[in-house]
């Protein structure tokens, strides 16, 4: 009898452990169908909230929007089917075909990660045959994510702040090339050109010697000693072919230009936290679940003390709500002001926001996010 009993013990437990790698095996394809039926109704936000928190440090949602609209498996998916399903601690592995509307069918590969006993996508890759291959890891890519440029520069020649307008005659313009998703040994071409003149160009390159977000830093320095009044352009180019170009124009100073308002807004960034003084270091595009508060950091570019910076927050996926702050401009430069804005249900529900920025000198700017 004692044998029986453990017998019927071992294959109790035998089925148990089976039962409970089908249901981590199921959890992990949940997801990816899940991901795909929010993707099939055009809901690329709630997708993008599928994905951990590694995949969307490493890719922005823009970027993720782009792959999912540049690949039409994908962006018109109908079925999924998998003929691998494997859990292995926190972490699982998914293989199967991806049928699109119009019948074809691409072999796809999963890599899954457990996250508070959820599972998310942490790499997705698309095998297109003829050996080419696709995927959503930022493998050997890079994108130029902004330029800064000024007429000065902090101890290690890079920017900190962008200006448009440059004043008197700058010995040097110093640039900042924003790199997102680097590879170590893209090269990255910054080059200078004179509108205003006979389109002369300065050339530089500089390579990138580290992977992720990186910044390069490069300066111009002008055969006359000083770069004459007019507008420049300057391009950066990455040995990717990724590119991205800003103007900026010099202009010498005059006694009304000291006394005339240059106060505009450089940029608008959002996020679901701050640091200690209530400041947003980086812009989220899409937030976590729920949030208590959205905060706002609005960045002013030649700022003039005694100007109001406003703030308003639209919940576009509801009745349009609006939830306004202002915040007054204490010194004249480069400045920041933060908002922060708080529901009455205690927190934020699902969809999407609006938030946009004004100054009484009349410039605003706005961006919009998501709550997955």
């Amino acid at each position: 009898m004692k044998t029986k009993k453990i017998l019927l013990g071992i294959g109790g437990f035998v089925g148990f452990v089976i039962v409970l790698a089908l249901v981590l095996t199921h959890g992990i394809a949940d997801t990816a169908r899940s991901q795909l039926n929010a993707i099939r109704s055009g809901d690329i936000a709630k997708a993008y909230g599928y994905t951990s928190k590694t995949f969307q440090h490493e890719t922005s949602y823009d970027h993720f929007k782009k792959f999912v609209e540049t690949h039409e498996a994908f962006k018109n998916n109908d079925d999924i089917s998998f003929s691998t399903m494997e859990t292995k601690d926190d972490r699982g592995i998914l293989k199967g075909e991806l049928k699109s509307k119009d019948g074809k069918r691409i072999p796809i590969a999963y890599k899954l990660v457990r996250e508070k006993d959820e599972w998310k996508i942490e790499g997705i890759k698309l095998d297109l045959g003829k050996k080419e291959e696709t995927s959503t890891t930022p493998q050997a890519r890079g994108s130029v994510n902004g330029i800064l440029v000024s007429d000065a520069a902090d101890g290690n020649g890079f920017v900190e702040t962008h200006k448009s307008v440059l004043r008197g005659k700058p010995a040097k313009i110093f640039a900042t090339v924003q790199v997102a998703q680097a590879t170590a040994g893209t090269s990255v071409v910054a080059e200078l050109t004179d509108l205003s003149g006979k389109g002369s160009r300065t050339t530089v390159e500089n390579k990138i010697d580290a992977n992720g977000n990186v910044l390069k830093a490069f300066s111009f320095t002008s055969a006359a000693d000083y770069w004459p009044s007019g507008e420049y352009k300057i391009k950066a180019t990455l040995s990717t072919g990724d590119s991205k170009e800003v103007t900026v124009a010099v202009k010498e100073e005059d006694a009304s230009a000291t006394t005339q308002s240059q106060d505009r807004i450089h940029d608008v960034l959002v996020n679901d936290a701050t640091d200690g003084s209530g400041y947003v270091e980086t812009h989220k595009s899409a937030l976590k679940e729920k949030p208590e508060k959205i905060y706002a950091t609005v960045q002013v570019a030649q700022a003039t003390a005694g100007t109001a910076v406003a703030a308003e927050l639209t919940y576009l996926s509801g009745k349009g709500s609006l939830k306004t702050a202002e915040n007054k401009i204490t010194v004249d430069g480069n400045v920041a002001k933060p908002f922060s804005f708080t529901s009455t249900a205690g927190y934020w529900p699902s969809g999407e926001y609006k938030i946009r920025a004004t100054l009484s000198t009349g410039d605003s700017k706005e961006v919009i996010v998501s709550v997955k």
